[in-house]
């Protein structure tokens, strides 16, 4: 999927790359990989307490490596090495990627608010405090 949007974006006449990159370049999907498989494990600890137990991490992370390369994420810019390299380049991305503007804040906003939220939105803003941490949340106004 990530290919075919690249590709087709690549192919309009109005895309510039020398502006705006190549769009869902590797960076992009590695963020993508580490959110679907770091992130959970993340998740995981914080609302069940306790994290996943080594050998489950570690095959839960390398089976995101795997997906990275169905994905298209290339060797050395595969994240899912282990747990503790997953979340070493997490950690790198986000100091140099999320720095959130009025766009970032609008789509934080928008997601929360749909489809219904079933917890309502004050609770859904708890929650991704919590994930992002209070200087991420604050930045997104959360």
């Amino acid at each position: 999927l990530h290919a075919r949007v690249r590709r087709a974006l690549r192919g309009k006449s109005y895309w510039r790359d020398a502006e705006w990159g190549v769009p869902i370049n590797q960076e992009d999907l590695a963020v993508t990989l580490l959110a679907f498989s770091y992130n959970v494990l993340v998740g995981i600890e914080l609302i069940g307490g306790e994290p996943l137990g080594r050998e489950d991490q570690e095959a839960y992370i390398h089976l995101w490596r795997y997906i990275g390369w169905l994905m298209g994420v290339e060797e050395e810019n595969n994240p899912c090495e282990s747990p503790s390299g997953a979340k070493a380049w997490l950690e790198s991305i986000v100091m140099h990627i999320l720095e959130p503007d009025a766009d970032s804040v609008a789509v934080a906003h928008h997601l929360l608010r749909a489809p219904r939220p079933t917890f309502g939105v004050a609770f859904r803003m708890e929650v991704c405090r919590r994930f992002l941490g209070d200087s991420l949340a604050d930045a997104l106004h959360l």
